[in-house]
């Protein structure tokens, strides 16, 4: 039996506003070794909710203003953290050195340093430990406490697994994926080289990377561009790179997409709320300009044609 990731999640919504920051300390400052100093005790509020994987752990936060601070006596851990703030302003000081941050920018922390500094608003925070990115990084300390500007292109990747790791309801081997696979790039951001780097970049960074092209397909099919063209220019790679991401996962960018504009359109004519459209209003939303076409591909893929499918709706209904 495969067991599910532990989870938290902690409000002080439960408490009354005199007990809010006391609670808050007590839960959350325990767990995460942090001590907290609202700017506003009478109006504080603190929400956060934490995933843990096996040599993962993910969790959001939002917190009204307040100071925190990770002293030398709350030393006991030795992992590698990735903070992106996603609705907030953040800034900190470790290392020697004062860092701000705006939304969508990102900084890598170290729980073995002391840390001190001031946050309001939502912040995501993906913990690994050292023990599983040292064999793929040498010195991690240069990559630390320094400004990760949003839209870099590792962030952009992590997100789609940061949405898996927090979804406990995820498949436990698309988990385990997951948690590998975010590792890698967290490796590269520690300035992952050489054969540790190019292990990282070949598993992790290229992964990520289809998956985020899979969900920019996924997303553009009915209103967007999915031409190879137009999703290198937006994933900032060439046209043939994303054809070879394709190819070695299996299958062709052409045919991928075709078989995503397919699944949409079965989609639709099984959904009774658009039981009176047209067939080909429906095929041409999802992107197919000859109906014929379209009546061919479909029956080859689901063994029925467009208008089978809706029929069997409407009689159900």
């Amino acid at each position: 039996m495969t067991s599910q990731p532990a989870s938290l999640h902690f409000t002080t919504d439960a408490f009354k506003p005199a007990e809010r920051v006391s609670a808050w300390r007590d839960v959350y400052g325990r767990l995460v070794d942090l001590e907290f100093e609202p700017t506003d005790n009478d109006t504080f509020r603190g929400e956060a909710r934490i995933v843990m994987h096996p040599g993962l752990s993910i969790g959001s936060l939002s917190m009204g203003r307040t100071r925190f601070a990770h002293p030398r006596s709350l030393v006991n851990s030795d992992d590698v953290l990735l903070v992106t703030v996603e609705n907030a302003s953040w800034r900190a000081t470790a290392f020697g050195r004062e860092v701000y941050l705006q939304p969508g920018d990102a900084i890598l922390g170290w729980t073995a340093e002391t840390v001190e500094g001031l946050v309001t608003g939502d912040t995501s925070i993906i913990s690994v430990p050292r023990a599983a990115i040292a064999p793929l990084v040498g010195d991690i300390t240069s990559a630390m406490h320094r400004r990760i500007p949003a839209g870099t292109d590792i962030l952009r990747l992590l997100r789609p697994y940061a949405r898996t790791l927090m979804d406990e309801s995820a498949a436990p081997g698309l988990q385990r994926l997951a948690t590998t696979h975010v590792t890698d790039l967290i490796a590269l951001m520690c300035g992952a080289s050489g054969e540790g780097g190019e292990v990282a970049r070949d598993r992790g960074g290229r992964a990520a990377r289809l998956q985020a092209i899979k969900e920019d397909v996924a997303k553009a099919l009915v209103h967007g561009d999915v031409s190879v063209g137009a999703i290198a220019v937006r994933h900032r790679v060439t046209p043939r790179t994303i054809q070879k991401l394709f190819e070695n996962d299996g299958v062709t960018f052409t045919e991928y997409v075709l078989a995503a504009r397919l699944a949409l359109a079965h989609r639709m004519l099984n959904d009774a709320r658009r039981a009176g459209e047209k067939v080909s209003s429906i095929a041409f939303d999802c992107g197919f300009g000859d109906l014929s076409h379209f009546n061919r591909v479909f029956r080859r893929r689901y063994g029925q044609s467009p208008s089978d499918v809706r029929a069997n709706v409407r009689r159900d209904h």
